[in-house]
This record gives C-alpha cells, sequence and structure tokens, in this order.
C-alpha cells in the first residue's frame, strides 16, 4: 500500500513554520509503526495493519479509527475534524485528506 497524506489546516494547506511542523508531525506519527521506537513503543499509528486488506467499508473504518486515535494521543496542537479517502485501485495507491482544527 503507498499512501499519501495531504493536510488541511483550518481548512488552508499549510506553509508557515508553525503549521509546517505540525503536517510533518502528523506524517510522521501515521507513517510510524507501534513498537517501531525503541523508547517509545507506543508512538506511532495502526494503520500498518491495514496493508494489503481490502478498501471496503471496515477498511474506511478503520483507517478512520486508526489515523484519528494517533492524532488525538500524539499531536496536541490539532482536533480531528474530516478525513476524506481517495483510491486509485489499479496501482493500489491511496490518499488521505485530513481537515484539522487548531486546539
Amino acid at each position: 500500500m503507498s499512501e499519501r497524506i495531504s493536510i488541511l489546516l483550518n481548512g488552508y494547506v499549510p506553509e508557515d513554520g508553525y503549521a509546517v511542523s505540525i503536517n510533518e508531525s502528523i506524517q510522521r506519527i501515521l507513517t510510524t509503526r507501534l513498537g517501531e521506537r525503541v523508547m517509545r513503543p507506543t508512538f506511532g499509528s495502526e494503520l500498518y495493519k491495514l496493508r494489503d486488506r481490502d478498501m471496503d467499508s471496515e477498511w474506511r473504518l478503520l483507517a478512520t479509527r486508526y489515523i484519528y486515535e494517533a492524532i488525538t494521543k500524539w499531536e496536541p496542537r490539532v482536533r480531528f475534524k474530516r478525513l476524506q479517502f481517495n483510491a486509485d485501485a489499479e496501482n493500489g495507491k491511496h490518499t488521505f485528506y485530513l481537515e484539522l482544527d487548531p486546539a
């Protein structure tokens, strides 16, 4: 599974330094598997569990849950607002569009 994550903060794509650091933080959180960091075994998300699974309604529900839980736990500067998916079944690529509000 190849993912791309697009983030909107307060309805806009992050451009200033603070918002860009939030964007980078969320990218790091969502692409880190649980247990991957030795000193922080609970850091990251469970998105890796969805690899090689059919993208059906259960997949979307679990992806939303895993993303929500990870962002809520590890990025206190934002609040989760909305998540949209775009899937390219032929290439196996998924794009997540996250909409967040400042905390």
